[in-house]
């Protein structure tokens, strides 16, 4: 009878979720585990569907338990690795979907999960094997075709694009997303109408945020690369616009201009500040790059990290991690920061060198190794009072086109990105940003080497040399090939990819001169600063 009733209720259960009735398959589910707790198939859909309403630690529950009464079972593994995908834990999450290969190798979601998680660790060509792996055991598994067609793209494969487009035209008739890379090829071969053709007869919905951002932007490249400057801003007004919508609830831009008004009122321009020096001539000396975003960071790390004696960590929470501990030291109270003791700043240097171990290989002491994330810029004064010998590369880029670029991108939104949505909210932090580095100047004297991104472009060899001087490292010709270093890497989750695969190019110096009739409030504004850093 019991049976009966646990066939019945799982029947049930795989239709509710066929119909997307998740809440009562999982009431059905649970039922079947009341009468029994060791029904493999019902701790594998709880765990599924917990999972798909990210409710990560039932999932894990579910998921272990169905593996612990079928230890060969690959579709749970599969799931398990992308439970721990999401909660970050990316070895977890490798063993688990090559768990589910090695148990089942004729699945082909784990090869394209796999595939997707080389790709976000730069992993470039195991993540395109993995891709084509999936699409060789299932011809017609349409995510593995996607993400063959993103990572074409991204890396300039033009070639290889073009052929996989063809393939998908033919094996998915009049599919959206395929038109959506087939615009983004045109774009890239110079047919910008027909880019622009092919992606103005498209729409996506509310399920395919990411297309529709997607086909907006490059809608207003391709419009800008005509010289139809009016229809640019108006498709990214429209990006932005959608964007804005699309906010999390939990974000708050205010939070990160709040933070940078902390700074601004305790490090006051007039300020005198001393503190105890604690510094250790054996201390290692960090390097930050940092600037306003958009001013040219990833160039210029990009061009850093071809010389054989530097190593650079490309926008990780390292400075972030190092700023929660000092607010746990300080009670989150600027006074306190001259309080901390010989112990406390020893014990923040160790931390902050155990993070950069986690983004470099092998030993670094006896190379310069630099930090880069352009916003590191507001924490200079908590920077120096850990490491007073730090080394600042400020890249500066005219405020016009820095701005209008930052409301330009469609950057990963959180509390500081998300002040890039209007043009007013980009300037306003951008004049905070700035403010906070005219004060750190003004009351420490720090090693900073200043540089313009029209000079690095312009004047390479000069400009990076002078860099170089500040290292204390000699000249390298690997600094040349610079773009090939991205090639190589494939750095793709940069959204500055597409421009620092090419060689050097003034093409985006003045660009806000195109759009000065949509946006003459940008030069009233930001001419202050323009004044200050001689544009």
């Amino acid at each position: 009878m019991q049976l009966k009733i646990i066939e019945i209720l799982l029947k049930e259960a795989v239709l509710d979720i066929k119909n997307n009735k998740k809440d009562d398959a999982i009431d059905k589910l649970k039922k079947i585990n009341l009468i029994d707790e060791n029904n493999i198939l019902s701790n594998f859909y709880l765990g599924n569907l917990h999972f798909e309403k990210k409710e990560f630690e039932d999932s894990l529950k579910f998921l272990k338990k169905a593996i612990s009464l079928k230890s060969n079972f690959a579709e749970a593994y599969n799931t398990i690795g992308l439970v721990y995908k999401n909660l970050n834990d990316l070895n977890k999450a490798r063993k688990s979907f090559e768990n589910s290969i090695k148990f089942n190798k004729n699945l082909s979601d784990p090869y394209n999960n796999l595939g997707i998680l080389r790709r976000d660790i730069n992993d470039i060509k195991g993540a395109k094997e993995n891709f084509l792996k999936s699409n060789q055991i299932k011809d017609d598994y349409f995510p593995a075709y996607i993400n063959l067609l993103q990572l074409y793209e991204r890396l300039n494969d033009l070639d290889s694009l073009k052929q996989l487009i063809q393939k998908c035209e033919t094996k998915f008739n009049n599919n959206s997303i395929i038109k959506l890379y087939k615009g983004k090829l045109q774009y890239k071969i110079k047919e910008y109408d027909n880019s622009i053709s092919t992606l103005e007869n498209l729409k996506f919905d509310d399920s395919q945020q990411f297309l529709e951002k997607s086909r907006l932007s490059q809608l207003a490249k391709s419009y800008e690369k005509n010289k139809n400057y009016e229809k640019s801003f108006e498709y990214f007004k429209k990006l932005n616009e959608y964007s804005f919508k699309l906010l999390p609830k939990n974000t708050n831009k205010s939070f990160f201009l709040n933070q940078i008004k902390i700074r601004n009122d305790f490090f006051q321009y007039n300020k005198k500040i001393s503190w105890p020096s604690e510094n250790d001539e054996n201390d290692l000396t960090p390097v930050f790059l940092i600037g306003f975003p958009r001013s040219g960071t990833t160039l210029l790390n990009t061009i850093l990290k071809s010389h054989e004696k530097i190593i650079t960590v490309d926008e990780k929470n390292t400075v972030e991690i190092l700023i929660e501990k000092l607010r746990e030291l300080t009670n989150n109270n600027f006074e306190n920061l001259k309080k901390l003791s010989k112990n406390n700043l020893k014990l923040l240097k160790v931390n902050y060198f155990d993070q950069i171990s986690k983004f470099v290989n092998g030993n670094y002491k006896n190379t310069v190794v630099i930090d880069k994330m352009p916003l590191n810029i507001i924490y200079i004064g908590e920077i120096l009072r850990v490491f007073p010998n730090s080394k600042f590369i400020f890249l500066l880029r005219d405020p016009r086109d820095s701005v209008l670029s930052c409301y330009f991108q469609d950057f990963l939104l959180n509390n500081a990105m998300s002040n890039f949505l209007t043009i007013n909210d980009t300037i306003n932090l951008y004049d905070a940003v700035m403010n906070l580095w005219k004060n750190y100047n003004n009351i420490f004297q720090f090693n900073s080497c200043i540089i313009k991104y029209e000079d690095l472009v312009l004047n390479f060899d000069s400009t990076t040399s002078k860099i170089l001087n500040f290292l204390n490292l000699p000249w390298s010709n690997n600094l040349y090939n610079f773009n090939l270093t991205a090639k190589n890497e494939g750095l793709i989750a940069t959204p500055s990819y597409d421009q620092i695969i090419e060689p050097l190019n003034k093409n985006a110096i003045g660009r806000h001169k195109y759009y000065q009739k949509y946006i003459e409030k940008i030069g009233n504004k930001l001419q202050p600063w323009c004044e200050y850093f001689d544009y």
